[in-house]
């Protein structure tokens, strides 16, 4: 599989055909709108959903340069630095969501990228919702991908597909933005399912 630059060795995907929009959103997902085009915190609409608190488990979480895939969509230089974090997003035991969020260093609140690296427990919704920062989500694209490292952790075959989706993520105080990151999200099939066969993939 190859690696998009800037993405992670736990956090590369095959991506089916291509990202898409919300004015041409994947077929045979109407039930999952609310979930996959919802604007404000995941976390609260899985512990909605789940009747249980959602926390963070950990996968890697490191500063490295931001690769070009996700610096053409943050509109930064390629090579800057930033803050990877990929993590599980879990309920009750249950891995719901696999994550990966790049926030670039510059621009950002050193004050609160200190405390999303030390409150590593709880998923970055949570820790920008405590501190009553709005979030806002911009340019959500949905598509179905195959990601082995997912796979394993759910204990299911390499080829399973999943459900996935990336947006731009705000975290705003008033007309001040706090961080600017890329956010690509993979659904556990317990969450939302495939509801086609894949075809032929582009790997990222």
């Amino acid at each position: 599989m190859i690696f998009l630059a800037g993405m992670t060795e736990l956090f590369s995907y095959a991506l089916e055909r291509g990202w898409r929009g919300m004015d041409d959103p994947l077929p045979g997902f109407d039930d999952d709108k609310a979930l996959l085009f919802s604007g404000g915190s995941l976390t609260v609409a899985l512990e909605s959903l789940m009747a249980s608190p959602v926390t963070a488990e950990v996968k890697f979480k490191a500063r490295r340069p931001v690769g070009i895939d996700a610096a053409s969509l943050l509109g930064s230089p390629s090579g800057a630095l930033a803050m990877h974090r990929v993590v599980w997003l879990v309920s009750d035991k249950a891995r719901l969501v696999f994550a990966n969020t790049i926030i670039p260093i510059e621009g950002a609140d050193a004050a609160l990228l200190d405390e999303l690296e030390a409150r590593t427990q709880e998923p970055i919704g949570a820790v920008l919702g405590k501190k009553n920062i709005t979030l806002v989500k911009e340019n959500i694209e949905t598509g179905v991908v195959m990601c082995q490292e997912a796979a394993l952790d759910l204990s299911l075959d390499e080829k399973t597909a999943f459900v996935a989706r990336r947006y731009l993520l705000s975290g705003r105080v008033g007309a001040r933005t706090l961080l600017k990151a890329v956010v690509t999200e993979i659904f556990s099939p317990a969450l939302i399912k495939v509801k086609a066969p894949v075809n032929k993939a582009i790997l990222i």
